[in-house]
């Protein structure tokens, strides 16, 4: 789940892999695909990542962080290393949550309170 969303992953020898858009959206990043080369680009701000189908690494920032398996094509959709896209973007493994027993995936990219009140004024004279 991705903030909440369903995302139907991929596992590839215990690597769990996600279509590109959504990560893109939970990420707030734009997704680029170049077909010459085979190289998904998320840009957020400042920070670019590339994953290249076939390479057992990213490029963030121009700085390569290997990877047990890489981006890959599956029924012709990109498909990303979920936990390396999201380091790759600052998202700690602390977000990053796996439940072996229902086999789930959990991130959490947005921190939200869990209890909201209205303002309202002190109760004086209690």
């Amino acid at each position: 789940m991705l903030d909440g969303t369903l995302v139907q992953p991929v596992n590839i020898d215990g690597n769990i892999l996600v279509p590109m858009r959504p990560v893109a959206e939970a990420l707030g990043a734009i997704p680029t695909w170049d077909g010459a080369t085979s190289t998904a680009t998320l840009t957020r701000g400042s920070d670019v990542v590339q994953m290249t189908i076939g390479n057992n690494y990213i490029l963030r920032n121009g700085t390569r962080m290997y990877v047990n398996v890489g981006a890959s094509i599956i029924d012709d959709r990109t498909f990303l290393p979920l936990r390396a896209a999201f380091n790759a973007f600052g998202i700690t493994d602390e977000y990053i949550t796996w439940d072996g027993a229902t086999q789930t995936a959990t991130i959490v990219t947005q921190q939200q309170p869990l209890v909201q009140l209205p303002d309202t004024p002190p109760i004086v004279g209690l």
